[in-house]
């Protein structure tokens, strides 16, 4: 079986990016076990493709269902959130990928400096600065449910600008903690934690 699948991948990307993205997608999505005998492919997506569609696939096997922190996935994952020229599909894999990787316990400084930059960038898509936000209080600790069960409004469901007010204005507290964190100086030494 391992065989008649890289048969298939490799036959695919000699055809069509799209056929080719579509079956590495499907792997990830509903054979996860299966398709991590092949992250060959999707490492080759992500860092040797400029295709954005496979650079999204990528981002999804890679960080959010094989939950991979390699290095190099992160710095890509990293340079496509930063990148407001990048296809808005990949930002998102990418930036909801990282949050998948790293829990409060094992989240780079950089990265959550990172997101609360974009999450503070007036001029940033407004469904980034929402993700960004969620990652950040995942990072501190807050679960999905408790985000979604805190800051749903009925009201404000429509509108992605409100939602995201409300949102930051209820974990105010918890996002100026987590803005303490990467601030935050070594008494002895007097370098940034």
């Amino acid at each position: 079986m391992e065989l008649e699948i890289r048969k298939k991948l490799i036959e695919l990307k000699s055809v069509d990016d799209e056929d080719y993205a579509n079956y590495l997608f499907d792997l990830a999505k509903n054979r996860t076990s299966v398709a991590l005998k092949f992250i060959d492919f999707y490492e080759e997506a992500l860092l040797q493709n400029s295709d954005w569609y496979l650079k999204k696939v990528a981002f999804y096997a890679l960080l959010f269902k094989f939950k991979k922190s390699r290095a190099r996935y992160i710095e890509e994952a990293q340079k496509s959130i930063s990148n407001k020229d990048e296809e808005f599909d990949v930002r998102i894999w990418a930036l909801n990928g990282l949050t998948t990787v790293f829990n409060s316990e094992t989240v780079p400084l950089g990265l959550l400096k990172e997101l609360i930059v974009l999450m503070d960038d007036e001029s940033e898509n407004i469904l980034i600065r929402n993700n960004c936000l969620d990652g950040i209080l995942t990072f501190s600790g807050i679960s999905d449910n408790d985000i979604f069960l805190k800051s749903f409004q009925e009201d404000l469901v429509n509108n992605d600008e409100l939602s995201f007010i409300n949102k930051k204005k209820i974990f105010s507290a918890d996002l100026n903690l987590m803005r303490n964190k990467i601030d935050y100086s070594d008494p002895r030494t007097g370098k940034k934690a």
